[in-house]
């Protein structure tokens, strides 16, 4: 016995026992005879009452009859008492959870980085320490149930049809396993073969159907119910498995059907999809509730919020028109798209197009679908975002480009075309018709100062861009590139490396963001182009020749990639400066000693002076 037992008293027992059972015998009116703990002389006052050893532990008449037994019984007046008494009765043997695990050597600096590497995972912990106490493991070894149900039932598995589920080992060869499949039977299908076949059947719904049939696994058919009693329960379909919930939702109410088509079928109408067929029974109620809840969402939150809440709709809601949601509530869902796009671009005065901000707003909402591991794709009738648009949508040069006010423009190009005079007029008609034609050509202006040339670029460049197309205009010299609008220097837009050779490419890489604005640009205007040496053109022209081509391979034998060049300048102002060179190199540095590029030239010469047109001169003096 334990020395350290209460019970012990200068190394003896306390306790004290009756030496027979005539001496504490006690015989009730139902003539039971009981025992009890002996009056010691000890008493405690409890309350203002006095008790002895008598009273220590009460017992239950009852109980020691029928258990022939001593049992400890307390009077459990309190929820509290009742569900600890329950739960001292059932909680098995002691145990205890432990954990073996390496100690970490670890020193002053390296300390905290040894505690972040330290993974605890419960789960794990609790599944190898699990403790099987004594009665649980006889019960388990004698295969003793340990979970019953009544009455028994019956899961009912559903498809689309042609689309049951198959599955196959990686040795198994795929025509093998296709004639397999397809005398495939599921309880679906055969619960239409017994409804050709017995008229009974056609009594219930499919849900119905194991309370009157049983399902032979092994023979793959219903056979009628003569013995026990079960139901039936529909696999099931979460809402935004679209056809597969629409299905499940007709099994629970149509009766007879013998194909797929009787269950799309609705007085006598064949509905294309089940969630037709559910609309012409009234199945759904609509989706007012998720309408009005953005609405009123978009009164008080931001578009990143309302856009969560959107995703949280289609996953978990019964959204039953995805397509008429997005339709309705698609400004509100995009309120902060072009705010977003200024910030991430640093374009103050960013504008973006309808389709651009529908697409980022579209891929916005990829993105959150994506984190559930769904997509745009399972909702019907939403469109998916444009990877093309979203490229162009994170490319901050074709954004600068389409960030012009078209309906300013357009009233510029009117009244800039009517100032052009005959020949402006021939020179610029033959550039839009090249343009508007696709048909890759370089022009060449040639004019002195004041013959109105940065006037044809301007007439240009408004009615190009009022059409949304993009324009690149560049200049040899900065002065010049300031009279464009949105002049840049070549050497800045296009990157014509500061050190020529014959070999020379412009600094541009595939699938960049200028070779992007290069394959959408529609015309490139290149004032002052004499004062750049002829090696630039042919780097600018072979650099253009290698974007060009991934997308049109005709476009490595066109000059410039097939893209419509204006160049413009006089000659017989600054040409390119050779240094320590004479005439003769600096003739032969012109772009017109230039074997690949002068010789597709079409020259075009404007000899009227604007300045002085209006003058009294004759026009012999002004072309002079």
């Amino acid at each position: 016995m334990n020395e350290r037992s209460p019970c012990m008293e200068d190394g003896k027992c306390s306790k004290h026992y009756p030496r027979s059972f005539q001496e504490t015998t006690i015989v009730n009116d139902d003539g039971y005879a009981l025992y009890r703990r002996r009056n010691d002389g000890h008493t405690a006052t409890k309350n203002g009452k006095v008790l002895d050893n008598r009273f220590v532990i009460p017992c239950n008449i009852d109980l020691v009859v029928k258990f022939q037994a001593h049992i400890n019984v307390e009077w459990c007046n309190k929820d509290r008492s009742l569900k600890y008494l329950f739960k001292y009765m059932n909680k098995g043997p002691d145990m205890a959870l432990a954990r073996i695990e390496q100690a970490r050597e670890g020193n002053n600096g390296n300390e905290a980085q040894n505690n972040q590497e330290q993974v605890i995972d419960e789960i794990q912990n609790y599944l190898k320490c699990r403790y099987v106490s004594a009665s649980e493991a006889c019960w388990r070894i004698f295969s003793f149930i340990i979970q019953y149900k009544n009455p028994p039932v019956q899961r009912l598995t559903f498809h689309l049809e042609g689309h049951q589920e198959v599955i196959f080992e990686d040795h198994e060869h795929l025509y093998d396993v296709l004639e397999r499949v397809g005398t495939k039977k599921t309880t679906l299908t055969e619960w239409m073969t017994a409804n050709r076949m017995y008229p009974k059947a056609r009594e219930l719904i499919y849900a119905d159907f194991p309370t009157e049939w049983v399902w032979l696994s092994d023979e793959k058919r219903w056979k009628p119910r003569n013995i026990g009693n079960s139901i039936g329960r529909i696999y099931y379909a979460h809402p935004a498995s679209g056809e597969k919930y629409y299905l499940r939702l007709l099994l629970n109410i149509v009766k007879g059907a013998t194909c797929f088509a009787d269950i799309r079928t609705v007085d006598g109408i064949i509905h294309p999809t089940y969630k037709a067929t559910c609309h012409a029974l009234g199945l759904l109620d609509g989706d007012n509730e998720w309408h009005e809840g953005l609405v009123e969402a978009a009164t008080w939150s931001n578009g990143q919020q309302l856009r969560e809440l959107f995703v949280t709709m289609l996953l978990f809601c019964e959204v039953s028109d995805p397509k008429e949601l997005w339709e309705k509530h698609w400004r509100d869902l995009s309120d902060d798209i072009v705010y977003r796009q200024r910030q991430r671009l640093g374009i103050a005065d960013l504008s973006l197009t309808k389709d651009q901000i529908q697409n980022y707003t579209l891929y916005e909402i990829e993105q959150l679908l994506n984190r559930d591991n769904r997509s745009l794709k399972d909702y019907h009738g939403i469109p998916l975002p444009d990877a093309a648009l979203l490229q162009e949508a994170g490319n901050r040069m074709l954004l600068e480009e389409h960030n012009y006010n078209t309906e300013s423009l357009a009233s510029d190009a009117r009244d800039l075309e009517q100032g052009l005079n005959d020949k402006q007029r021939h020179v610029y008609d033959n550039i839009l018709q090249a343009v508007y034609e696709s048909r890759g050509q370089l022009f060449f202006v040639y004019g002195s100062g004041g013959t109105g040339k940065t006037y044809l670029w301007r007439a240009l460049i408004s009615k190009l861009r009022s059409e949304e197309q993009i324009v690149i205009a560049v200049a040899s010299s900065g002065i010049a590139a300031l009279l464009l609008p949105s002049g840049r220097t070549a050497h800045s837009r296009i990157k014509i490396p500061l050190i020529l050779s014959e070999n020379s490419c412009c600094n541009i890489d595939q699938g960049s963001d200028l070779a992007e604005l290069i394959r959408r640009t529609k015309l490139i205007i290149w004032d002052e182009a004499p004062m750049v040496h002829r090696h630039g053109f042919e780097a600018l022209a072979r650099t253009f020749r290698d974007v060009m081509q991934l997308h049109d391979q005709s476009s490595k034998d066109k000059v410039f990639g097939g893209k419509v060049v204006v160049l413009g300048g006089d000659f017989r102002q600054i040409l390119h400066v050779v240094p320590k060179g004479g005439r003769v190199e600096i003739v032969d540095a012109s772009v017109r000693k230039s074997k690949t590029i002068w010789p597709e030239c079409i020259v075009h010469t404007l000899r009227t002076n604007m300045g002085i047109k209006r003058s009294n001169l004759d026009q012999v003096d002004i072309e002079r």
